[in-house]
C-alpha cells in the first residue's frame, strides 16, 4: 500500500513539474543562460542612472537621448528575467523601464487635436482658399511653420522641394545648404519672396524663406561661435509680429564641441528670452528634450517644446545598417512660447536626408 501511494505522489510530481511552463532548466547550462540574463538586464539599467550625472561629463549627456531604447530594452529585459525565475531583476529592471516611461510620458499627454488649419499665406483656388481662411473677426493667425536638415551630401534635391511644396509652409529654415543645395532650392523662389542665403561649404550653411514680409531678418553669430543662426521678425495678418530664432549648433560629440553646443544653446535661450510677444526657436539642436541642457534652454527662453501632446516623433537616425531600425532621436525642434497655440506636430517623409522634416500647424492669439 504504501509502496502505491509513493508511487503516485511520485507520477504526480512529475506530471505537475512537466505541466508547469515557467520550469527553469537546473542543468549547468540553464543555470549559466539564468545568469546571464540576469547579468544583461541589470546591464540595460546602467546608462539610465549614468544619465543622472549628465551634467557631470559630456558622455553621460549623450546617453540622456536615448529613453525610447531603453523602455524597449528594459521591457524585454523584465519580462525574460520573469521566464527565468529573476524576480528582484525584473522588479529592478520595471522600476528603471518605469522611470523612462514617466520621461517618455510627457509628449504624449495635453496638447491640441489635430484640425484644419488655414495658413497665413495659403495658395490654392480663391474658393478653396475663402473656405479655408479663418473669420476676419478672428484675431488670431493660423501659420505653419518648418525645419529641415537636407544633409549636405544629400543628392534627393527633388524630394526636399516636392516635400515644401506639399506642406506649403509660412516659412522654412534649411539647414546644411551648401551652393549646389542652394541652387536646387531656387525652384522656392517664387513661393517666398523673402529669402536669407548664409550657404557654406561646411554641413552648417542656412537658409531662411518667408512667405511673410519681415520686419528684421538677419543672419547672426551666438557667444562668437561661428556658425550662421537666423534671426528675424515676421509681420503677421493679425498685426502682430512674431520674433523668432532659427539655429543649428554643433553635435556633442566630444568634450569640445559638447560645450560648444552648450554654449550656442545658452546664447540661444538668452537671445530668445530677451524677446518679447509670440516667439519661436527652431532648428536642429542636436539635444532632445531629456538632456538639462535642453531643459536649461526651455526655462530661460521662455519657450516650451511643441511635441507635447503629439508623441516622440523621432526625426534623426542612421540612413541604413542595422541601427537604421532603432527608434529615431527627437533632436529636430519647433519651441514655441505661451502665446502660440498648437494645432499640429508632424514628422515628413524620407528625403535621402539623416533627418526628417519637421512641420508644425499653430494658431498666433492675437491682441486681446
Amino acid at each position: 500500500m504504501k509502496s502505491q501511494q509513493d508511487t503516485g505522489h511520485s507520477q504526480t510530481t512529475e506530471s505537475t513539474e512537466a505541466a508547469s511552463p515557467t520550469r527553469v532548466d537546473q542543468s549547468p547550462f540553464g543555470r549559466a543562460l539564468a545568469g546571464a540574463v540576469g547579468k544583461l538586464t541589470l546591464l540595460a539599467c546602467l546608462p539610465t542612472l549614468l544619465a543622472l550625472a549628465a551634467r557631470w561629463h559630456w558622455s553621460l549627456d549623450l546617453l540622456t537621448h536615448f529613453r525610447v531604447w531603453y523602455v524597449l530594452a528594459l521591457a524585454a529585459g523584465a519580462i525574460v528575467s520573469l521566464t527565468f525565475r529573476q524576480r528582484k531583476t525584473a522588479l529592478v529592471a520595471a522600476l528603471v523601464c518605469g522611470w523612462n516611461v514617466a520621461l517618455i510620458a510627457p509628449f504624449y499627454l495635453g496638447g491640441s487635436p489635430t484640425e484644419p488649419v488655414a495658413t497665413a499665406a495659403m495658395v490654392g483656388p480663391p474658393a478653396e482658399v475663402a473656405a479655408l481662411a479663418p473669420s476676419t473677426s478672428d484675431s488670431n493667425t493660423a501659420l505653419r511653420a518648418m525645419s529641415i536638415n537636407v544633409l549636405s551630401s544629400n543628392l534627393r534635391t527633388d524630394d526636399v522641394v516636392a516635400v515644401v511644396r506639399e506642406q506649403q509652409p509660412d516659412f522654412v529654415f534649411f539647414m546644411e545648404v551648401d551652393r549646389r543645395w542652394m541652387e536646387a532650392l531656387a525652384e522656392l523662389e517664387s513661393m517666398y519672396p523673402h529669402r536669407l542665403d548664409a550657404r557654406r561649404s561646411d554641413a552648417f550653411g542656412a537658409a531662411f524663406f518667408s512667405k511673410l514680409p519681415p520686419r528684421r531678418m538677419e543672419v547672426v553669430e551666438l557667444s562668437g561661435i561661428d556658425l550662421p543662426s537666423v534671426s528675424a521678425e515676421l509681420e503677421l495678418p493679425n498685426g502682430r509680429t512674431l520674433s523668432l530664432l532659427a539655429t543649428h549648433p554643433l553635435p556633442p560629440v566630444g568634450r569640445a564641441r559638447s560645450a560648444a553646443r552648450n554654449t550656442q544653446l545658452a546664447a540661444a535661450a538668452e537671445m530668445v528670452g530677451a524677446m518679447s510677444g509670440p516667439k519661436m526657436l527652431l532648428g536642429d539642436l542636436n539635444a532632445t528634450g531629456w538632456s538639462p541642457y535642453f531643459a536649461d534652454l526651455l526655462d530661460v527662453a521662455g519657450v516650451r517644446d511643441s511635441r507635447h501632446g503629439f508623441g516622440v516623433q523621432g526625426s534623426w537616425g542612421p540612413r541604413r545598417g542595422l541601427l537604421s531600425w532603432l527608434p529615431r532621436l527627437p533632436i529636430d525642434h519647433i519651441l514655441v512660447s505661451d502665446e502660440i497655440e498648437m494645432i499640429d506636430h508632424r514628422i515628413g517623409p524620407h528625403i535621402g536626408s539623416d533627418h526628417l522634416p519637421v512641420t508644425v500647424d499653430l494658431r498666433v492669439r492675437g491682441v486681446k
